[in-house]
C-alpha cells in the first residue's frame, strides 16, 4: 500500500513539473505514467508477492505434515493443463503472477528447506 501511495506521489510530483515546464505535455505525460508505473513498479512487486506466498505456503504444508513434493507435482499438472487449454498467452511482464515455469523451479529450489521440515515430524 505504501508502494502504491509512493508511485502516485511520484506521478503527481512529476506531473506538476511537467505541467509547469509545458502544460500541452500533461495528458501525454499521464498516459505514459499510468501504466508505465504499472508495467515497472506493481506487477514486478505482485509477482515477488505472490512468489514469498509460495514459499511460505510450501514450507507451513511441510509442518502440516504434507509432502511438499505434492506442491512440485500439482504445478506440473496446472502447467501442463495451462498448456492445454491455451493459457498462459500473456508475456511474462504483464502477468501479476509467476508463469507456472518459474513456479515450478523456486519450489524446486525451495524442496530442501521444506522437506527438512517435514522430516522435524
Amino acid at each position: 500500500m505504501s508502494e502504491g501511495l509512493a508511485t502516485q506521489l511520484i506521478g503527481q510530483g512529476l506531473g506538476l513539473a511537467v505541467n509547469a515546464a509545458n502544460p500541452r505535455w500533461v495528458s501525454a505525460f499521464s498516459e505514459l505514467y499510468t501504466p508505465g508505473s504499472q508495467l515497472l513498479v506493481a506487477l514486478p512487486h505482485n509477482r515477488a508477492q505472490e512468489s514469498e506466498a509460495d514459499h511460505r505456503g510450501l514450507i507451513y504444508m511441510a509442518r502440516a505434515g504434507y509432502d511438499p513434493e505434492e506442491a512440485v507435482k500439482f504445478w506440473e499438472r496446472f502447467d501442463a493443463y495451462g498448456k492445454q487449454a491455451g493459457a498462459g498467452n500473456t508475456p511474462w511482464f504483464l502477468r501479476t503472477h509467476p508463469d507456472d515455469g518459474t513456479r515450478i523451479q523456486q519450489l524446486k529450489q525451495w524442496m530442501p528447506e521444506a522437506k527438512a521440515q517435514y522430516r522435524a515430524k
